[in-house]
């Protein structure tokens, strides 16, 4: 299986690139959407899976 990873800073969906730049609120924090598409092979075996995502948060 592919995941192809999705992020965005607002929610809506349809970015297709990793989020590179944001703005922290008064509150001193970001939200940032994480989802993906998956495409699942006709012979993949039916079952649960699990994987990691990871987000690296730099700031000055």
């Amino acid at each position: 299986m592919a995941l192809a990873k999705i992020s965005d800073l607002t929610g809506t969906g349809g970015a297709s690139a990793d989020v590179l730049t944001g703005t922290l609120s008064a509150a001193g924090d970001q939200t940032i959407y994480l989802g993906g598409t998956l495409s699942v092979g006709a012979a993949q075996v039916a079952g649960n899976y699990s994987g990691v995502v990871s987000a690296t948060v730099e700031y000055n």
